[in-house]
């Protein structure tokens, strides 16, 4: 097939959508205006209202066109800095540049290059020597409003209380999302009735602050602050009682960590943080200085300042009521007691049922058994995910009437896996529908299967991966053939149509294409063939981009006999990580080591959608060497929104926000410069102070950020000693007592990060602790059931990352380093580590685990 014409056409742009390039190809139509335009809709939102500094933009390709050629692209937009375009197959995603800003009503001038690579770029559109043609087009496109447009999320930001030597108290509106940098409109209401200056002054105060003189305040009353987007969505900001005090200081404290969507899945690691007022002076309290209570629901929860309540305490759609009550002595010159409560109240979300099924539409012979596996549907709302099944079968080449099969095949209908026996049905077109339920709640899910008369291959279908896997993972595929002739021809490729997004495999992989030759020994012994999609990495393949973030993917296997050809097919979703917003650092500057506390909290432009919320926060510090080098320390995983540090030197301030899928962004803050401090050693006791403090109130990553501060500072390796068994004794505790299987491997990591300069009574307290967490998260080959599983729904091996071998190898270089026996854990922790890299590995992928010294393992 020639081509005579390729001319990609922007046809449409929405701030909340895409731009869709459809790029028409047909050589039957000489004139390429006889050819209608098309603007598909796509489900994921790319670029989204928050996204003001590294917005994106999405094109679409026809995908008959990328079938046969292989491409490169160039674009510019504008007058941004840096765009770039990245293909993922027939999705185009261009990265407008660092500091672009669009708004609805706005043009884009876009100009896009395609090229193929088979011959060199060319001038002419067509070229019959190489194959090879370019095309150059430039459109100006007019922004849209948003589609599916959000509202603000913000937050008032105030104590509300005007002491005796204030001339006014300041109210301050802080935005967490749906801003993202562009005009927005405040206004400040009231409830209450107030004297007609006050009323006038909220009124005609259209901005993120205002200031209320304290005369004014004659009587105490509520405040809120409606803010609304420039696509008009509104929302009001939380509640705020204003007051005058006769009183020249203030104590108040707030709960960090309570998220916007929170779910019974979701672990909620709390802090108390105290904000202590002198008239004009704002100063952080200490927090060992006060007694904390937290009531939940009435009942005390938590006597610290930290409080971590772990998943499926709550019920789906119960009602939270949340207390957290302070006191203690200042030693300010005043020398009494003061105590502050706050209160929250939120109602815990219910999620809808997770729903797998392994293939939506696939074709068998009658002679073999057809399985349909829906095992991994869940409830997510529950710690043991259970749910019931209810299948039911339609013919659907008989006008959709119930399925003709005798009493006698004795089917069960109720199983999680639908086996239906050979011969059992006639050569037809059916429908299997799965009927989940859990208390509740109900979902469905459908596969459709042609059943046919000659003797083709049995496929049966499955992945590893989730059913919305990220697009930094490996994506693993299993496909289970039964044939009873050879040879076997198989191919594994992406469905192509206007619904899911399409790249090219063979291209890439050459597994993709097989044949199994030989002779059949017995038809019934089924044949196992993986296929493993790995992200991009240009170091292995050159041009392989990695799949598309937020895309729908058919991926289709065919398997053909001398009988004739059967496919499987099953759909996934790739997710996308949050959009990239701000990380405030306060103070920035003026930073004394070891005394100055800086606080790192997440700014405007985080958002996700509302199906991968709520987000999780892990703070970071980048520490920055004399000679450029650096080297990054990460806390733990939690809803918080802040964290608070101390510094020995030179750092910058990361953060990595994930949605629920694991899928990640992150950001860091520009550098800035700790100074020594004068009095070192005072310094040093007041931070070891805070420390100990942390140990007694569980907050792990508190109390490491300070020990490796001082460790830093005083380069006192005693110190560390000193206080690195409390640790590893508080995360074992924490271990004991409360944790997820998220948990463990931060609590592993952390442990295991201060494994130099533990004791050895420490040292053998952490292999048991670790050889426990194996049986506790089922990494022992060793295998469970519950009453209701049968005999084909055993639990299987846990899926391992390289990153959590390797710390399960950590044992053998400490053992043989002390001239231990290394037989009991690390023998079993090899029966672990290639039960699951052989269910991973393929010639897509090399799996290797290594501990820290010597002993490594690869396959």
């Amino acid at each position: 097939m020639e081509i005579d014409q390729v001319q990609p056409a922007v046809l449409d742009l929405n701030i909340a959508g895409q731009l869709l390039l459809v790029t028409l190809r047909n050589p039957e139509n000489k004139s390429i205006e006889s050819i209608k335009c098309w603007l598909k809709n796509n489900h994921k939102i790319k670029l989204t209202l928050q996204q003001a500094n590294e917005s994106e933009l999405l094109l679409k390709v026809d995908p008959k066109f990328i079938m046969r050629d292989q491409f490169t692209i160039g674009c510019s937009i504008n007058d941004t800095v840096g765009p770039t375009c990245n293909a993922h197959g027939n999705v185009i995603t261009i990265s407008l540049g660092r500091e672009a800003v669009v708004t609805s009503k706005e043009c884009l001038d876009v100009r896009v290059d395609l090229f193929s690579v088979g011959g060199r770029r060319l001038n002419s559109s067509h070229d019959q020597n190489h194959k090879s043609w370019s095309s150059q087009n430039r459109e100006s496109v007019l922004i849209a409003d948003p589609l599916k447009p959000v509202s603000p999320v913000v937050h008032i930001q105030s104590s509300g209380v005007a002491l005796a030597c204030d001339r006014y108290v300041s109210l301050s509106v802080i935005s967490l999302s749906g801003v993202g940098g562009r005009a927005v409109s405040f206004k400040w209401i009231t409830p209450d009735y107030l004297d007609p200056e006050l009323i006038e002054l909220l009124n005609a105060t259209n901005a993120r602050i205002v200031q209320i003189p304290r005369d004014w305040i004659t009587t105490n009353f509520t405040v809120v602050c409606e803010v609304c987007n420039f696509v008009e969505r509104c929302s009001r900001s939380n509640s705020l009682l204003v007051s005058r005090s006769n009183n020249s200081r203030h104590l108040s404290v707030q709960v960090d960590g309570i998220p916007e969507r929170p779910v019974s899945s979701v672990s909620l690691r709390l802090k108390a943080s105290i904000h202590y007022r002198r008239c004009d002076r704002l100063e952080q309290g200490s927090l060992h200085d006060f007694s904390y209570i937290w009531r939940v629901n009435g009942a005390i929860k938590c006597k610290e300042y930290f409080c971590q309540i772990a998943q499926f305490t709550f019920s789906p759609n119960q009602q939270i009521s949340m207390q957290v009550s302070v006191s203690g002595n200042l030693l300010d010159g005043f020398n009494s007691t003061m105590s502050a409560t706050s209160k929250y109240s939120f109602t815990v979300e219910e999620e809808p049922l997770n729903i797998v099924i392994d293939s939506s539409d696939r074709c068998a012979p009658n002679d073999q058994s057809i399985v349909i596996d829906a095992s991994r549907s869940r409830n997510p709302n529950s710690v043991t995910g259970y749910v019931q099944h209810h299948w039911s079968c339609l013919n659907i080449s008989n006008n959709s009437s119930a399925c003709s099969i005798s009493a006698i095949w004795d089917i069960s209908w109720t199983d999680s896996i639908l086996r239906i026996p050979a011969f059992a049905l006639y050569p037809s077109l059916y429908r299997f529908v799965d009927n989940v339920t859990s208390d509740h709640l109900v979902a469905f899910a459908t596969s459709v299967v042609e059943v046919m008369a000659a003797p083709v291959p049995s496929i049966t279908l499955s992945t590893l991966s989730s059913q919305r896997p990220n697009i930094d993972q490996f994506v693993r595929f299993i496909a289970v053939v039964q044939s009873k002739s050879r040879p076997l021809h198989f191919l594994w490729r992406m469905q192509a149509n206007e619904s899911c997004s399409f790249v090219d495999l063979s291209e890439t992989f050459p597994d993709a294409v097989g044949e199994l030759n030989g002779p059949v020994a017995n038809g019934d012994i089924p044949v196992m063939i993986t296929f493993t999609i790995p992200p991009a990495n240009r170091q292995v393949y050159s041009t392989w981009t990695g799949l598309a973030p937020g895309a729908l993917y058919c991926l289709i296997f065919e398997a053909s006999n001398p009988a004739g050809q059967s496919f499987s097919e099953i759909l996934f979703h790739t997710n996308e990580p949050p959009a990239v917003g701000v990380l405030n650092v306060v103070p920035s500057q003026g930073i004394i080591a070891l005394k100055t506390a800086v606080t790192f909290s997440i700014g405007d432009g985080w958002t996700d959608v509302t199906e991968d919320l709520p987000l999780s926060y892990s703070f970071g510090l980048r520490r920055i060497h004399a000679d450029s080098e650096y080297f990054d320390i990460w806390e733990g995983s939690s809803t918080q929104t802040s964290t608070t540090a101390y510094f020995a030197y030179g750092y910058k301030g990361l953060v990595k926000v994930c949605d629920r899928h694991k899928a990640c962004s992150m950001t860091e803050t520009n550098s800035f410069v700790v100074k020594h401090p004068k009095d070192t050693p005072v310094a040093s006791s007041r931070l070891i102070d805070l420390l100990e403090t942390d140990i007694l109130s569980g907050d792990i990553y508190g109390a490491l950020t300070k020990l490796s501060a001082v460790y830093w500072e005083r380069c006192n390796s005693a110190i560390a000693e000193t206080y690195s068994d409390d640790i590893v004794m508080m995360i074992i505790d924490i271990f004991d007592n409360y944790s997820d299987a998220t948990g463990f491997w931060e609590q592993l990591t952390w442990a295991l990060s201060m494994g130099s300069k533990l004791s050895e009574r420490v040292v053998e307290r952490l292999f048991r602790y670790m050889e426990l967490a194996r049986l506790k998260y089922g990494f022992s080959m060793v295998q469970y059931r519950n009453k209701r599983q049968t005999d084909d729904e055993m639990s299987e091996p846990k899926l391992l990352t390289e990153e959590e071998a390797s710390q399960l190898m950590y044992p053998f270089d400490s053992l043989v380093a002390a001239n231990q026996n290394v037989i009991g854990m690390y023998l079993q922790n090899i029966l672990d580590i290639l039960s699951s890299f052989c269910r991973q590995v393929d010639p897509s992928r090399i799996m290797k685990a290594q501990a820290p010294d010597s002993a490594v393992f690869e396959i």
